[in-house]
């Protein structure tokens, strides 16, 4: 079992918050690999993990005391340890019966200087736990520094002669909730509505654009296409063929069935098993095959002939003009025909 947690100041942001807590994660792999216990402390954040449960437990042993290498003069530390530790103590009551186990104050040592203070539990300890876990660590501030910190793996205390702390931040955390407002007649359906009618918009937006997409993709991805002209070109199921009775037809398109290729493909001749010769198509899969009746007449290279419908008279014209009037196939014939 491993458990851990980290604890933020309670004055940072939460982009401060997140990128302080990374960076500490990633230098717990580097600084504590083979540790099975381990807290690390930063100025803006802690992380603690361990073996064993450590959540909604005190620990107060193991202090991380750190001081400044600026000494009060001596015939004011006496006055500056009283204002200190009752500052201290004053702020640590606070943070205790608050939510975020988090607290900050200043207050004047003289006229030209002051003392900034902050102590902070993790939210996991009780009110009283947080109390006992305040108060060692308060006990054990050294004094006669103009700044110094105490840090145990369950709360921290602090106080510096500068404003280590963003103040305003801190302000609205201690700030007191105003006193919730009474209600006037008709006021408590009027702020549900406000509240409960967005959130259906936005969920009944969400649903159609939903559908939307839904519809979008499947006529995305739809095997039939669509022609605009329906008067010119009509589709009819009895004309729609097998893609595997066309294989056979064209032998698997053998290239002695290969009569060339045009624009968008390759060329196959065949007949089919009964003999027949027809116009019609193939969708299955990827697959699109156009497939047109055969001119026995035309040769690469040489004349075509055609008989016109109603005359008796023979029309010659170049192949080229043939095979783009006689043979054609969809875009994706060269891909699809390829044996």
């Amino acid at each position: 079992m491993v458990t851990g947690l980290f604890l933020c100041r309670g004055d940072v942001s939460q982009e401060v918050c997140r990128n302080c807590v990374t960076f500490t994660v990633y230098e717990s792999f580097t600084q504590c690999p083979t540790q099975r216990e381990a807290v690390l402390y930063y100025d803006e954040c802690m992380l603690r993990y361990s073996h064993r449960n450590i959540l909604s437990t005190i620990e107060t042993a193991r202090p991380f005391p750190l001081a400044s290498n600026i000494a009060i003069l001596t015939d004011q530390q006496k006055g500056f340890r009283d204002l200190v530790l009752s500052m201290m103590n004053h702020t640590a009551t606070e943070a205790a019966v608050s939510s975020r186990k988090f607290g900050a104050r200043k207050d004047n040592f003289i006229p030209v200087q002051r003392v900034y203070g902050l102590v902070q539990c993790t939210p996991d300890l009780t009110t009283q736990e947080c109390s006992r876990c305040l108060e060692a660590s308060i006990n054990q501030l050294p004094t006669a520094n103009n700044g110094t910190r105490v840090l145990l793996p369950s709360c921290n205390s602090r106080y510096e002669s500068y404003p280590f702390y963003n103040e305003s931040a801190a302000s609205i955390f201690l700030s007191p909730l105003p006193p919730p407002l009474s209600p006037r007649p008709g006021q408590s359906s009027v702020n549900f509505l406000s509240i409960v009618v967005p959130i259906i918009v936005v969920v009944l937006l969400f649903i159609a654009g939903y559908c939307f997409l839904s519809k979008r993709e499947k006529r995305t991805y739809e095997i039939a296409p669509t022609f605009n002209h329906e008067d010119d070109i009509t589709i009819i199921d009895s004309l729609q063929l097998d893609y595997r009775t066309i294989q056979a037809a064209t032998n698997y398109y053998s290239e002695d069935n290969k009569i060339g290729q045009g624009g968008f493909g390759e060329v196959y001749k065949g007949i089919f098993s009964n003999g027949t010769e027809l116009l019609g198509f193939s969708l299955e899969g990827e697959e699109r095959i156009l497939v047109y009746e055969y001119v026995p007449y035309f040769l690469f290279g040489k004349p075509c002939k055609a008989r016109l419908a109603g005359l008796d008279s023979t029309i010659q014209y170049n192949w080229r003009s043939c095979s783009r009037d006689s043979v054609s196939s969809s875009r994706f014939t060269a891909n699809n025909h390829t044996p």
